[in-house]
């Protein structure tokens, strides 16, 4: 696993190569460039959602970015299937909800088989 000052150097590399701006990189990421100027001199944190969109966006191997070996795609989201699953049982979770979720979900596995990540 590489470290967020590392994470930070390859954002920045990947985006010269290239040759988006932090604007362009901003818009099509749905952040703003302040956003990207600060995650790429680490001084933000990038989500994970955000690193998926990233490694799409420039074409980036998410393997680079591999998390340890004990940790799962459920580890970056700490409790979502238990919450979720507490939500249902207690009918406190819309059929919407659960579709938007399940949509987000799907979106994170189909990033990382096509990234080879995960069969």
């Amino acid at each position: 696993m590489i470290s967020s000052k590392e994470l930070a150097w390859h954002l920045h590399q990947y985006r010269e190569h290239l040759g988006i701006t932090q604007e362009d990189a901003a818009k099509a990421l749905g952040l703003d460039a302040t956003a990207i100027s600060k995650i790429e001199h680490n001084t933000r944190e990038v989500s994970a959602v955000e690193l998926l969109q990233f490694t799409k966006f420039y074409n980036m191997p998410i393997g680079m970015f591999q998390l340890p070996e004990h940790e799962t795609i459920w580890s970056l989201y700490p409790d979502a299937l238990k919450t979720t699953m507490m939500l249902i049982n207690r009918e406190e979770i819309s059929s919407d909800q659960l579709l938007r979720l399940g949509l987000f979900f799907g979106e994170v596995s189909r990033l990382l088989k096509g990234q080879g990540e995960i069969s």
